[in-house]
């Protein structure tokens, strides 16, 4: 699929850390499948790991 965000790059499957944080919390998932685009960096999660 072809990056919505850089428009040059094409993602695919990969692993990325997922960091969620609220205040003063962070909790960081690691390893998280994702389509990483192989310009920019920027990953895709499937509605079924959100």
């Amino acid at each position: 699929m072809e990056c919505v965000i850089c428009k040059n790059g094409e993602t695919s499957p990969g692993m990325v850390n997922v960091t969620l944080q609220r205040d003063d919390i962070a909790i960081i998932f690691k390893k998280v499948p994702a389509d990483v685009c192989n310009n920019c960096g920027e990953y895709y999660l499937t509605e079924d790991i959100t």
